[in-house]
């Protein structure tokens, strides 16, 4: 299934290139009209822009894309750490059905799972 959704990004100086906010080597690069897919687990993203804009940092280097997820789900948590540790045992223990005791919070309104995301357009910027 797929659906239409928003994702917040970081806005590199250098480049064209739009990244996932996460700061490690799990980052995802997203490119307007490139299918991106997560190298372990799932992409965040939101089911509104009024929930994207909620969650989202009010900095010059951010922007909310809109685009089409695949088969969205809605998470029952989420994983705290930003690490490249925290990630991996995170969706590890997720991918074996073990339950995650640690390293979780409750998902922010809207957020939602996706196996892969394609954006479409940049629907708002800090300027805006």
């Amino acid at each position: 299934m797929n659906k239409t959704v928003y994702k917040v990004v970081y806005s590199s100086r250098t480049t064209d290139d739009l990244f996932s906010c996460s700061n490690n080597r799990h980052s995802i690069i997203f490119r307007i009209g490139k299918t991106s897919v997560p190298t372990i687990g799932k992409i965040f993203v939101f089911d509104t822009l009024e929930n994207a804009t909620n969650f989202w940092m009010n900095h010059s280097r951010y922007m909310i894309l809109e685009g089409t997820a695949t088969n969205p789900t809605k998470p029952k948590y989420i994983c705290c750490g930003s690490s490249s540790f925290h990630v991996e045992m995170f969706w590890k223990l997720k991918k074996n059905k073990k339950t995650v005791r640690f390293w979780r919070l409750k998902p922010v309104t809207g957020t939602l799972f996706a196996n892969s995301f394609t954006p479409v357009k940049v629907v708002k910027t800090v300027s805006e």
